[in-house]
């Protein structure tokens, strides 16, 4: 199994965040289906970009994300 790229996971979560609605729901589920198959979940991609260095400075932004795009997640789900 190839490495967790923490780069593109960065990115892809940096789109979930700045995107719209709909994008910003695929760029979530994008972001956890790259992490689940190394074990994690979407709760624990803060925990992950903690570890990348090169981005600590927006690492605090990420917890109050993962409860935004959840959040999102869910009224999408519910509204569907």
């Amino acid at each position: 199994m190839a490495s967790l790229d923490l780069d593109r996971l960065w990115k892809v979560w940096v789109l979930a965040a700045r995107a719209g609605d709909g994008e910003s729901i695929a760029a979530c589920a994008r972001a956890e289906a790259m992490v689940r198959t190394h074990g994690y979940t979407l709760a624990d991609i803060p925990a992950l970009l903690a570890r990348y260095p090169h981005r600590t400075a927006d690492i605090d932004s990420a917890a109050v994300l993962t409860r935004e795009l959840a959040r999102r997640a869910d009224r999408a789900r519910a509204e569907a």
